[in-house]
């Protein structure tokens, strides 16, 4: 299940709309991770740390022996498989433990770390964990051509082994392992139950995220906004951008919005309470970083953050009835009208799809 997991894990963090299945994927290694430690220290005497981590000088002595041919078989692991195992276990519950910074800040600001972590420690968190899926990745691919190359050596299936728990006779006189029946359908049962949980429920962001202000300014700025396009969430520009906006409202984008004044000073006052430096998303603080202190982007569309994120859509996307243009956002985002832009909110309709990269995650 843990390999199962990593292996979930890495495939769901390629598509951005697939981030709740990588959520779920990377919190169930991380418990198997933790379980696996747990029992490093608890459980019976073969599954216990202390009982298979050797002196680095007995590790450099097996590899030259096994490269001599000479390598002796154990019964668990060799002493270079258990320091392997070690690292990747620690490895792996570092990455989650990241993972659940990333949801408490930077992705969903749900989880149990939600509010503790604000967006520019869960974007520094989010490099910092895509750098240790890199070394997993590196570690899993190491450790596996280690058990092909002693499967080989001691011609046993070593894979298979530690399916069925048994091995070829002749690797010394140890007990052999009870079964702990009780304790594995307790742990796939806590599984199952809170995978059926996960996905029948899911986790909610936290309700700061979901409105940037409350009924009638909102309302206002959807209704005014939206009789001509998409009432764009606020969060998507800088106040410098929308207090530039606010003075051009006779040449808006080659009209003219003709609203009284006191109409049109409750829509600045709500656009900047609301601007990318007040919304604490994943989107709002990229758009605000991705730009240059002196620049003043009037189109959501031309900011880098914007352009970088959209490389890859293609025009045929774009020019699709059911998507309607680059300023149609809610036609691919669910969320658009929130502003939280999350990525598992992503749903470029499937006859029309094209991939989303991990590039930019």
């Amino acid at each position: 299940m843990l390999a199962a997991a990593f292996i979930a894990s890495w495939v769901s963090s390629l598509e951005e709309h697939l981030m709740k299945i990588h959520v779920y994927t990377g919190s169930l290694f991380l418990g198997l991770a933790l379980f696996r430690i747990w029992r490093g220290f608890l459980g019976p005497i073969p599954y216990r740390f202390h009982s298979f981590l050797k002196p680095f000088n007995e590790v450099f002595g097996y590899v030259f022996a096994l490269f001599r041919g000479q390598a002796p078989r154990f019964a668990g692991h060799n002493p270079a498989g258990g320091w392997s195992v070690v690292g990747l276990l620690t490895l792996g519950a570092v990455e989650g433990g990241l993972g659940l910074a990333i949801m408490g800040g930077e992705e969903h600001r749900i989880g149990p770390l939600r509010g503790l972590i604000d967006t520019q420690t869960g974007d520094l968190l989010s490099e910092i964990h895509e750098i240790i899926a890199i070394l997993l990745l590196l570690g899993v691919v190491a450790h596996l051509t280690g058990v092909l190359v002693e499967s080989l050596a001691h011609k046993e299936n070593l894979a298979a082994a530690m399916v069925h728990g048994h091995k070829l006779p002749g690797v010394g006189a140890e007990e052999p392992m009870p079964s702990h029946w009780g304790l594995a359908l307790f742990l796939i049962g806590m599984i199952g139950v809170g995978s059926a949980y996960y996905f029948k429920i899911g986790l909610a962001p936290a309700p700061e995220t979901l409105a940037m202000l409350k009924s009638n300014p909102k309302q206002a700025w959807v209704k005014e906004c939206g009789d001509c396009h998409f009432a764009f969430p606020p969060s998507l520009l800088p106040v410098r951008s929308w207090n530039l906006l606010f003075t051009q409202t006779a040449k808006h984008f080659g009209e003219n919005l003709d609203l009284d004044q006191e109409i049109l000073d409750p829509l600045q006052k709500f656009a900047t309470k609301n601007a990318a430096e007040q919304l604490d998303s994943e989107a709002a603080y990229k758009i605000l970083h991705s730009l240059a202190p002196q620049e003043v982007p009037l189109r959501i569309t031309e900011t880098p953050y914007w352009i970088k994120k959209h490389a890859e859509i293609s025009k045929t996307v774009w020019n699709a009835p059911q998507v309607g243009g680059p300023v149609q956002c809610p036609a691919c985002h669910i969320d658009a009208d929130t502003g939280t832009f999350d990525d598992d909110a992503i749903h470029i309709p499937l006859q029309l799809k094209s991939p989303l990269t991990h590039k930019e995650k």
